[in-house]
């Protein structure tokens, strides 16, 4: 199993429809349909029921669309959190101010934070 046979299945489930799902993946119909039948082959069950006018998940390709769209996000912020940690962008910034002041540095530090969400910031003053 490929992460584009995975990718691929989330596809054909998005767009409903085989053959739309392969226009929007820049691939053939019946390659995407060998694809999908391989990857239920070596699950050893059908994911999706066919015909030419309906398209309907089996209860297995309920199940196995909720996990992997689990899987994939868990991948997304894999890649996202490797990539900050690779860049430096991670951590905490805390800011000290006099009282009179946090009005006038709080509109850039939400600024700073919508910029940078993986950063935690806390504003201490006194």
């Amino acid at each position: 199993m490929t992460f584009e046979a995975l990718e691929e299945f989330c596809a054909v489930v998005r767009h409903q429809n085989i053959t739309k799902a392969a226009d929007a993946l820049f691939m053939s119909q019946s390659t995407l349909s060998r694809h999908l039948s391989e990857l239920e082959e070596e699950l050893g069950t059908r994911l999706i029921e066919r015909d030419n006018r309906a398209f309907r998940l089996t209860p297995a390709g309920v199940y196995f669309d909720q996990e992997i769209r689990k899987v994939l996000n868990d991948l997304e912020r894999i890649r996202h959190k490797t990539s900050q940690l690779g860049s430096g962008y991670e951590g905490a910034l805390r800011f000290y101010s006099f009282c009179s002041y946090v009005p006038f540095i709080f509109e850039e530090i939400l600024a700073f934070r919508r910029e940078n969400p993986e950063i935690i910031c806390s504003i201490d003053y006194r």
